[in-house]
């Protein structure tokens, strides 16, 4: 799926590439080499990551068509952090489908040196990938129940994110965190930005048009709109922006 291109060290080439699949794999892809012939799959071929989704012990597979995004991670272990979502839409299927799709952010701790002004894999640090499943991540989750917009915000509706902390170093230290999207048919198609050149995650979500809302279809079966969600979460950790960033009351304070 779409790829994310990465230049570590700020020198105009890239070095490591971040891309999703249809499977559910988050792969990255090693280009440090000045011989393409050395460039291949970091991890010694394995996926860095495999979103799914477990529910009553039956395991389903979450697919990956947006370009991951990727931050210096800023919590005192060094590493990056690589938040992609989930969510296709690609078949006549895809329209209707109400499989569980999340968003994930999950370190890559791998180190790097510079060799003769070249960067290179520091192997004195073995790094392993994350595999699969959420053990070692902290959940985000909705709190309490929809509020409804006031003035100039009428029409919208507004919903408060948990707090959960992400601790990344001693015995408890987690690789990451994980929002499951609550609404039914929710899924990530769209790349995720960084709201105002800020560690917020900016994720626009959809449920897509399907029946007579969709191009040259009937209206058999019914006819269902398409639904936006924007949601702003910090990629270091899941948690809401730490300065008032949404108008609830719709006055044009933010506060």
């Amino acid at each position: 799926s779409a790829p994310r291109v990465v230049d570590i060290n700020g020198d105009g080439s890239p070095d490591v590439v971040y891309a999703g699949d249809l499977k559910g794999n988050l792969w990255k892809f090693d280009l440090l080499s000045n011989n393409a012939d050395n460039w291949g799959v970091a991890f010694s071929g394995s996926p860095f990551y495999t979103a799914t989704y477990q529910n009553a012990g039956v395991s389903s597979t979450q697919p990956i068509t947006a370009a991951p995004i990727v931050k210096a991670n800023d919590r005192g272990v060094g590493g990056v952090m690589v938040a992609f979502g989930t969510g296709q839409n690609v078949t006549e299927a895809d329209r209707t489908d109400i499989s569980k799709q999340t968003i994930y952010s999950i370190l890559d701790s791998t180190r790097y040196k510079l060799v003769s002004s070249r960067l290179a894999l520091d192997t004195s640090v073995t790094v392993s990938p994350v595999g699969t499943g959420t053990t070692d991540l902290v959940a985000q989750t909705l709190v309490g129940t929809a509020i409804n917009g006031d003035g100039n915000s009428s029409g919208r509706v507004f919903w408060k994110m948990s707090a959960n902390t992400v601790t990344y170093t001693g015995a408890d230290a987690k690789k990451g965190w994980y929002f499951n999207l609550p609404e039914t048919g929710e899924r990530l198609l769209k790349t995720m930005q960084f709201f105002d050149n800020s560690n917020v995650l900016e994720v626009l979500t959809q449920v897509p048009a399907s029946g007579g809302n969709s191009q040259e279809e009937t209206c058999s079966p019914s006819p269902q709109e398409e639904k936006q969600f924007r949601t702003l979460l910090n990629i270091m950790d899941g948690r809401k922006p730490n300065v008032q960033v949404m108008d609830l009351n719709g006055d044009g304070i933010y506060n």
